[in-house]
């Protein structure tokens, strides 16, 4: 079960999903890479203690965000053509995409 809420943190608004679980006996917050707020708690947990923690933990969800919206902006989404560079032990290295028509099914 999981619904979607917001909360306004200065002028800044936080949407986020409730997960509930009867499995679960903590609250966890969790900011995935596309900057989604999930937060995972137990079936029993009142909606008013949801959002008390959420605003508690707001200025730390907006720094993970901007954190994640930096790091996504340093390195772009790779589509995996020949001669894209990939950074690897420090150096770049260029993508060399090869057919390998006839190793299939050997």
């Amino acid at each position: 079960m999981s619904e979607m809420k917001h909360i306004q943190y200065g002028n800044r608004n936080i949407n986020f999903q409730i997960v509930r679980s009867n499995r679960r006996k903590t609250v966890g917050i969790y900011i995935d890479p596309g900057r989604d707020v999930v937060v995972r708690c137990p079936q029993f947990l009142r909606f008013d203690e949801i959002l008390e923690i959420v605003r508690k933990r707001a200025q730390w969800i907006i720094e993970k965000q901007e954190i994640i919206k930096k790091h996504s902006q340093l390195n772009p989404f790779k589509e995996f053509v020949n001669g894209e560079a990939f950074p690897y032990l420090g150096r770049q290295y260029r993508l060399k995409v090869m057919e390998l028509s006839g190793l299939i099914g050997r």
